[in-house]
């Protein structure tokens, strides 16, 4: 279209010519001139070709110009269609990545929250093992996320888009935020848990160690103390009494295996794949131990007393062996200085701490009691309350139930030395002279 209008140039050129013809046109006129051999085109002819030439012209430039703006609007129309489809494009391009990050955090956010209960080791190591895994995917997350960014900026530069439904960029920055502060968090916690279920897993091993070798240590001595022996009864009363602190020492076992199930409880651990063994059990069984024990050695001596006729009743061993045993806490076959004296109390003997110190200096054992030496104790206690009883009931005899007995009285029944040592010892009765209690 140019170019025709650089040649047309307004239809300027054809103008000049027609115009310069209607000059000489009328000049020929003027001269009486009115045909002209030389051309068979007239004026009028020469004008009409004229007028359809630029009507041709021009309708040419308008069909020109009509088509460029076609054009152009065309072009507009592509481009704005192109610039929409381009919007529509990156719109589901954001939300499409924005959902699945969003879904993947949420996924993540389970993963880092979710309670941490563990039992054992592999539980613990199983846990680690998926929080690597999603660790592992963080860095191709974090492309995403930059990606997701630079369609937003671009939508919000390019288009003016500031709305992003359902998922903005703020709402997904704050979450990832978020994520990597639970990370560090969750790292923290599962590596507790596993130090935590280490150490529990330790506890299991050695209390099912423990108790095994407490088992045996009880099976063992059991099977000694109800072994049938041929010896003498003094001979198995020897062998029964030198094992006892062995059989008593099993305590410290049981004390050790009492305070592993103790931290276990604590840690909340109920299960023990290494064994089947309970500390219940184990005490039950150790207490069955030295129960049999005092009834083996209380056995043997009450039949070496059937044999010897010892002042020891059997019914006294009994009552001895039943009071020893309440207070000898340890089960180690002895009683020490608190023991010995919270039995004696019991027994009605509230003796200083001096005369209880001597007591056991006299039949004790490096500061304890045993057994043995309880029931010679015992026994002498017994018999000189018997004499004590029997010197209160001659008394009765001779003075009668007075409450006293006077100076004759004695006389006549005792001899006169005796009579002098009593009346040097016996307080007066009432400051009555010659009457005595």
């Amino acid at each position: 279209m140019s170019a025709t209008e650089s040649l047309y140039q307004g239809g300027a050129a054809t103008k000049a010519q027609v115009d310069e013809l209607t000059s000489i046109d009328s000049d020929m006129k003027s001269l009486g001139i009115y045909d002209n051999k030389h051309t068979p085109y007239s004026l009028p002819v020469v004008q009409t070709r004229k007028n359809q030439y630029d009507n041709s012209v021009n309708n040419f430039l308008t069909g020109l110009k009509e088509e460029k703006e076609l054009n152009d609007r065309a072009a507009q129309l592509q481009a704005e269609y192109e610039r929409t489809l381009k919007l529509e494009n990156l719109k589901i391009e954001y939300g499409q990545a924005a959902g699945q990050l969003h879904l993947w955090l949420e996924n993540a956010n389970e993963t880092v929250k979710d309670p941490i209960s563990c039992a054992t080791v592999p539980d613990a190591q199983d846990l680690i093992h998926t929080f690597e895994q999603l660790v592992a995917e963080k860095p191709s997350q974090e492309s995403k996320l930059g990606q997701l960014n630079s369609l937003a900026s671009e939508l919000t530069s390019s288009f003016g888009v500031n709305s992003f439904q359902p998922h903005s960029p703020s709402d997904i920055q704050g979450r990832w935020n978020a994520f990597l502060s639970d990370v560090d968090a969750r790292k923290q916690a599962l590596d507790a848990e596993l130090a935590k279920q280490q150490h529990n897993e330790n506890l299991r091993v050695q209390f099912a160690e423990k108790a095994k070798a407490l088992q045996s240590f009880i099976q063992e001595q059991s099977a000694f103390v109800n072994s049938n022996s041929t010896a003498e009864l003094e001979d198995q009363l020897k062998e029964i009494q030198n094992r006892k602190p062995t059989i008593f020492g099993g305590s410290d076992q049981l004390s050790a295996v009492e305070a592993l199930n103790t931290q276990l409880s604590e840690a909340g651990v109920t299960h023990n794949p290494h064994t089947d063994l309970t500390f219940q059990s184990l005490r039950a069984d150790f207490q069955q131990l030295v129960k049999e024990t005092n009834n083996k050695e209380t056995l043997i001596q009450k039949e070496i007393i059937q044999k010897t006729g010892s002042r020891v009743s059997a019914e006294q061993l009994a009552e001895f062996r039943e009071v020893f045993d309440h207070f000898d806490k340890d089960r180690r076959g002895s009683l020490n200085r608190l023991e010995f004296k919270s039995c004696l109390q019991s027994l009605g003997e509230d003796l200083p701490d001096a005369e209880l110190d001597k007591i056991i200096a006299a039949v004790g054992t490096g500061g304890k009691v045993p057994f043995d030496s309880f029931c010679d104790f015992m026994a002498n206690k017994s018999a000189d309350s018997e004499s004590k009883d029997q010197i209160l009931e001659a008394f009765r005899a001779l003075g009668g139930d007075k409450g006293f007995i006077t100076e004759d009285e004695l006389k006549r029944a005792l001899p006169a030395e005796k009579v002098a040592y009593l009346i040097k010892a016996m307080p007066i009765h009432n400051g009555q002279a010659g009457n005595y209690h």
